[in-house]
């Protein structure tokens, strides 16, 4: 044992055989898929896409600060950590989202 986190991916199109898995991705925090396209967050400011969960993009990056929790609007992403939040319609290019999240975010519906 120790402390380097694994981080890896299986991919299933039918929720039983496994077409791909990989465990060479650096380590996240927050997952999500909407709008067609994953969108993985996580230390360091990371924010990371891929259309199949097979072959990731690293996209902005914030040096330093932890981005813990990513969700899907229903019209954007919207992703954040302690330091602040940020937004994007498409999940690569984002940008700072001018509410403070104070709480991580898991959820977001339009039920009231």
């Amino acid at each position: 044992g120790g402390n380097n986190p694994v981080t890896w991916v299986a991919v299933t199109k039918d929720g039983t055989t496994l077409d791909h898995i990989a465990a060479d991705l650096p380590p996240v925090r927050g997952l999500v898929f909407a709008n067609g396209v994953f969108v993985a967050v996580g230390p360091d400011g990371k924010r990371l896409t891929s259309p199949d969960g097979k072959a990731w993009t690293e996209r902005a990056k914030a040096d330093g600060e932890s981005l813990e929790w990513v969700v899907w609007t229903g019209t954007e992403f919207v992703c954040g950590g302690p330091k602040g939040a940020y937004r994007s319609a498409d999940g690569m290019s984002w940008e700072p989202w001018g509410a403070k999240v104070p709480c991580a975010v898991r959820c977001v519906t339009d039920r009231g």
